[in-house]
């Protein structure tokens, strides 16, 4: 996502439209799209501020914030899988807790078979 205009410019641009410029003017004036100084305008009407939206989410929340700690509860329960690790720790999957098991660089020691497929036992 790109970063939004400055403050600096969006309070220029105010300005100007509040001196009497109309937008289209400002649009040309300012080299913006006339939409852009449209929503700006609306939300100083609206709102009494031009400033861009800041505080929203970056990327993707992560279910695990430390992972020392989610280090060591894996070497106290050494025996646990990824299933019970993530039912354990709730609000995660299998998948999550196998993603994460990979970051600390710790392997499963139990195989698991995929859906759809069998294993066959030597006899």
């Amino acid at each position: 996502m790109p970063a939004p205009y400055s403050n600096d410019l969006r309070s220029r641009v105010i300005i100007k439209v509040e001196d009497g410029l109309t937008l289209q003017e400002a649009a040309d004036t300012f080299n913006l799209g006339i939409a852009t100084i449209g929503r700006w305008w609306r939300k100083y009407k609206s709102e009494g501020s031009y400033e861009a939206k800041s505080g929203y989410q970056k990327g993707h929340s992560h279910k695990v914030t430390d992972l020392n700690s989610f280090r060591d509860f894996v070497k106290k329960n050494p025996s646990l899988t990824c299933n019970e690790i993530a039912l354990r720790l709730g609000n995660m999957c299998q998948t999550t807790a196998y993603s994460y098991l990979k970051k600390i660089n710790f392997t499963r020691k139990k195989k698991f078979s995929l859906p759809g497929t069998s294993r066959k036992l030597a006899r």
